[in-house]
């Protein structure tokens, strides 16, 4: 298993190191639709048959310049590419290559984001990737291993952001094994739904609700492996049975709500789909709301994407 310490865009957080918490969210939204709407991924970015080659790319393919920083983590050459697209205001973009047989392949990416700049540092065997923005405020965007960058074939990814619940994080788990299994909503009750206290608390037929066919109640929901990309789970960092699982599939995104009620009596999954967010739309307008717990589904929804965006992608195709 590894570990990553991952600020997405849009939510601010304290990391471990005691890296500023921001006090007001900056320019973090508008990254976060660059990055949503646009499906940029590490797997979009170029790869280069020699260092001159990515120097020149890094330096010279856009509007405002760029830069490309050499640092050594466990010995190993990691090229940090930092191009920015405007004049007047300041954009960064992080690419990191490292080097694959032949070639330099991009393994991490930061997409655009506006105000701010970037530095990097190597502390303790990490990769330490820090934001600026324009108020000299500091958040530590990125620690990364070597592990992660020379070897993103390891089956699993945990990070940790801030929730809608204060002081309580969730947790992001992704394991590259899940996509070869059928993925079957989690229902349970310890006991029968024929009961008489199921049948008052109207479960009796099916402790699954298809979101998207007018919260109709099956027994099951299953998700054939092969129609699998990657399966995300976000949790509360809380002794609660409570989870979303986002599903991406090769058609839409599914995502399977499950909680647990009546003291454990019953475990229960909401399901509801989405599409991907095509260039240009706002990936909120996809959920159901405003409503009872629409800011936490965007939330989830909007770190779900930037994690399969900026990490699933490069995991699954490396």
């Amino acid at each position: 298993m590894k570990f990553i310490t991952l600020v997405l865009f849009g939510f601010s957080c304290v990391t471990a190191s005691g890296a500023r918490q921001l006090t007001e969210v900056d320019t973090l939204p508008d990254t976060a639709i660059i990055s949503a709407q646009n499906q940029i991924a590490v797997e979009d970015m170029p790869s280069f048959g020699n260092l001159d080659e990515l120097r020149e790319w890094a330096t010279s393919s856009t509007w405002g310049g760029g830069s490309l920083e050499t640092v050594f983590l466990d010995s190993l050459p990691v090229y940090i590419a930092d191009r920015c697209f405007t004049s007047g205001i300041h954009t960064s973009e992080i690419t990191v290559y490292t080097e694959r047989g032949s070639n330099l392949n991009p393994v991490f990416h930061i997409p655009v984001q506006h105000n701010c700049f970037h530095s990097i540092q190597v502390r303790d065997s990490l990769l330490v990737i820090v934001q600026h923005n324009m108020r000299d405020e500091e958040i530590e965007f990125a620690s990364l291993t070597a592990a992660e960058l020379f070897g993103c074939q390891s089956g699993t990814t945990v990070i940790r952001i801030p929730s809608d619940v204060e002081e309580i994080d969730f947790i992001i788990t992704y394991d590259r094994e899940a996509a070869s299994r059928d993925y079957v909503a989690e229902a349970y009750s310890s006991i029968p739904l024929t009961d008489t206290y199921a049948v008052e608390r109207g479960v009796d037929g099916g402790l699954v609700l298809l979101d998207f066919e007018g919260m109709r109640r099956v027994e099951e929901y299953i998700i054939p492996h092969e129609n699998i990309s990657a399966v995300i789970q976000i949790r509360y960092d809380m002794d609660v049975y409570d989870r979303t699982d986002v599903v991406f599939t090769r058609e839409n995104i599914v995502m399977v709500h499950t909680a647990a009620s009546n003291a454990g009596i019953f475990t229960g999954s909401e399901v509801s789909v989405q599409p991907y967010p095509e260039r240009g739309s706002e990936y909120t307008g996809f959920l159901r709301g405003p409503g009872e717990g629409y800011e936490r589904q965007v939330d989830i929804f909007h770190a779900a994407l930037l994690f399969y965006y900026g990490t699933v992608v490069n995991l699954v195709n490396n």
